[in-house]
């Protein structure tokens, strides 16, 4: 089973292969769904990630960006430290 998921973190396509369903078991089949996009979502993740660290350099923008957040509101909190 297969799930194809976006950038977008959507899932686009699910493919079932015919020796995976059966009728008697669908417990099973809804486990290998949620397996399959929970596969597909994680790989989309790792992709996404991959090509911002090509752009950015491997810059932490999320803990520069708190950083920024805490140096802003510690000025405006405690005045500037010029």
């Amino acid at each position: 089973m297969t799930a194809i998921v976006n950038g977008h973190q959507q899932v686009q396509q699910i493919k079932i292969m015919p020796d995976v369903v059966d009728p008697d078991d669908v417990e099973m089949l809804e486990d290998l769904i949620l397996a399959a996009i929970n596969d597909g979502l994680g790989k989309s993740r790792e992709l996404s990630a991959s090509e911002i660290e090509k752009v950015t350099g491997k810059v932490n923008l999320a803990g520069a960006a708190a950083r920024v957040v805490l140096d802003v509101t510690l000025s405006q909190t405690y005045g500037a430290a010029d």
